[in-house]
Formats: C-alpha cells, structure tokens, sequence
C-alpha cells in the first residue's frame, strides 16, 4: 500500500488519503477565501476615494440643491455598488461550493493516477 508508513496498521492508507484530500480542499478554500478578501480589500479602496472626491465636490459647492443632487447621486451609486459586491460574492460562492466535489482525489494523486 503506496500510502502505509513505516509502523502503521494496514487501515492507515485509506487515511492518509482522506487527510490529503481534506488539506487539498483547505487548501482550495483558502486560496479562494484570499481572493475573495483581496477583491473586498480593493473595493473598499475604490469606496475610500469615492467618498473623498464626493465630500471634495460638496465642499466646494454653494448651492444647496446642487448639493442635495450630488448626495442623492453618491448614495444611488454606493448602493449599486453593494447591489452589485452581494451579486458578485453570490456567485463565486455559489461557484466554489458547487466546484468543490468530494469524491475527487486530491491534485498529488490525480498526478500519479495519470502517471501510471
């Protein structure tokens, strides 16, 4: 048995290859969890100078409706902003929970089952 180590029962092969392939499927989460975070960490940058030349723009105005304008229309585009992250995080979602398939080998031993 390829997976046996030295001193272990006939039992520990069907382990190990649970064990890889649950740390193959941590692994993929977490390179998934990363990109997920990384896109939030950059929209929320994206916010930051939003919100920086909208309170620039409404400092220098002096009309008060033009000012009533720029606020209504900041806020229409924070909230599709959202509208459009929650669609967005839905999908990846949806798409890493529905690509995770546990009955897959994990990716070293796919590799060697093609190999031999």
């Amino acid at each position: 048995m390829e997976h046996k180590r030295p001193g272990m029962l006939d039992f520990a092969g069907p382990l190990w290859e649970c064990l890889e392939r649950w740390n193959a499927t941590q692994q993929a989460v977490g390179v998934q969890a990363k990109a997920l975070l990384d896109a939030w960490v950059k929209a929320r940058g994206a916010d930051v100078q939003k919100g920086v030349a909208f309170y620039t723009s409404m400092a220098s105005c002096r009309d008060p409706a033009a000012v009533l304008h720029l606020q209504q229309q900041w806020l229409l585009d924070a909230a599709n902003r959202l509208q459009a992250e929650f669609e967005e995080l839905g999908d990846k979602v949806a798409k890493l929970a529905s690509s995770a398939d546990p009955s897959a080998p994990p990716p070293a031993r796919a590799a060697k089952k093609a190999a031999e």
